[in-house]
């Protein structure tokens, strides 16, 4: 077995030499952060900024919103977006910015000549310090900076500024339509409360896009994570370690990442949002178990774990199947539901009009009608979007920073069609015919002596070695004839 983290000299070049690398740890871990956090009992605020650093040091799997993807993205983005910086930073942080100016030597400092390999080595050297700071507020229970490098004594103000940043950004692409609001009126009643909530509705409807935009915009207090399809435990456990970032390696066992999951929920109580909740239960028709995994986030739940369920209809009928099938009582999931919201069928006029005015603000009043009575036919959300985004690449390619009414026109031609009709063939089966009459019956043939009921008492033994059973009627033994003489003489 290779191993990962040393080489001797003149081995043989592995591709994974460079596995263990700190490069690629990125990310800070959700249990330590948890350790971290347990013990700000008198700094609620300051839990509540770690948390959003650590939120912003993971990667975007799911695309929920603005994330840094790595604990130095984040100190970039500190460093671009704070207010307040000292001096010292501002004028390294400023001069960064135009990175095209320095090729041209045009440094705007009359005093100081600074090239822009200096200011790009000052400027690193800069980001590599706050993020070990950032990591260190995040990690150490002792650490109690009065000020970070780049973000001077307000370094607090320049995290709420970033977390108010992210926020915007996530609220930015949600339209506020019927179906949200009543979504975000579930997933704040289970952040204030702590009580299991379920949001269930077709698809298509734009269920998810607010889970993700409410979880982006929490500030790392409430994490989304996608319940796979697959009946497995150890999917479902690697889902959650995925939202929460307390698993990195895929060489993990179940039990390993299922304790590191349950310990950083259990000490943080950060709310859970459960997309496609419908797959907790089994999707097969036939129910051969009770559902494992609906007990487990049950236990979650009694632990104090704030969750919300967003599923599909097919939800109550999973769990019926599961009753009928094993005769699960149901009430030990249903009797902790608290709150839950039957969303509509589908979105009005309306919502679609302010769906496209929301991610296409630019758009003209007749595009923006277009676009709604086109998918108030279809009736979903999700083709608003397609049809902006193939409207936003014809537009590219004609060299159009915006979209205008011909490539809205374009993009509705061209959207693509499905024929899902049901077909009109029969199905391919057994083949079947009218019932006939029945054959004559043929004349018994006659029982010879050998195939007589034996006694009570006897039994034989056939030529194949196997003994028969006392009053059992022996079928007749074809064979030669010396062993059907055998036979004879044998009773």
């Amino acid at each position: 077995m290779s191993s990962t983290r040393y080489a001797s000299p003149g081995s043989p070049y592995r591709q994974e030499r460079y596995a263990a690398s700190e490069a690629f740890k990125i990310n800070l871990s959700g249990v330590l952060v948890a350790k971290r956090c347990a013990v700000l009992t008198d700094d609620h605020e300051l839990a509540n900024l770690i948390w959003h650093i650590q939120d912003q040091s993971l990667p975007d799997p799911y695309q929920v919103g603005h994330r840094a993807g790595s604990i130095t993205a984040l100190a970039r983005d500190l460093l671009a977006h704070a207010p307040g910086i000292d001096a010292a930073t501002e004028r390294v942080a400023i001069e960064y910015r135009h990175i095209e100016d320095w090729s041209r030597g045009e440094t705007g400092f009359d005093d100081v000549e600074l090239t822009a390999d200096d200011l790009h080595r000052s400027y690193e050297r800069l980001v590599e310090e706050l993020s070990c700071a950032l990591s260190d507020l995040s990690l150490d229970p002792q650490s109690n900076p009065v000020c970070m490098p780049g973000l001077g004594d307000d370094w607090r103000h320049a995290l709420i500024s970033h977390r108010k940043l992210c926020r915007e950004v996530a609220m930015a692409k949600l339209a506020p339509t019927k179906i949200t609001k009543r979504c975000v009126e579930a997933l704040k009643f289970s952040r204030d409360t702590g009580r299991l909530s379920l949001i269930t509705g077709k698809p298509r409807l734009g269920k998810s896009a607010a889970a993700k935009a409410f979880c982006a915009g929490s500030g790392g207090l409430a994490r989304y994570v996608a319940v796979p399809e697959d009946n497995d435990m150890i999917a479902l456990y690697r889902a959650f370690a995925k939202g929460l970032g307390v698993a990195e390696s895929t060489s993990l066992k179940a039990a390993e990442i299922r304790d590191r999951v349950e310990r950083m929920l259990m000490s943080s109580r950060l709310l859970l949002v459960l997309d496609e909740a419908q797959n907790l239960f089994s999707c097969s028709r036939r129910v051969t178990k009770i559902p494992q995994r609906v007990l487990w986030v049950r236990r979650l739940i009694d632990s104090g774990v704030p969750v919300v369920f967003v599923a599909l209809p097919d939800f109550d009928r999973r769990i019926a199947r599961c009753v009928e099938e094993m005769d699960w009582p149901a009430e030990q999931i249903t009797d902790l539901i608290c709150k839950r919201v039957t969303l509509p069928d589908r979105l009005s006029a309306d919502d679609f009009e302010l769906l496209a005015s929301q991610l296409a603000p630019h758009l003209s009043i007749t595009s923006r009608a277009l676009i709604a009575s086109e998918a108030n036919n279809q009736q979903g959300a999700q083709f608003v979007v397609n049809i902006l985004v193939v409207a936003k690449h014809i537009a590219n390619k004609a060299g159009r920073p915006k979209v205008n009414d011909d490539d809205v026109r374009e993009a509705l031609g061209n959207r693509p069609s499905f024929d899902l009709a049901p077909s009109k063939k029969k199905k391919i089966g057994r083949l079947r015919t009218a019932p006939g009459p029945l054959p004559p019956e043929s004349p018994a043939p006659a029982v010879s002596s050998r195939d007589q009921i034996l006694p009570p008492d006897r039994t034989v033994t056939t030529p194949s070695g196997s003994r028969s059973r006392i009053g059992q009627v022996q079928r007749p033994y074809v064979g030669s004839a010396t062993s059907q003489a055998d036979l004879v003489d044998a009773q």
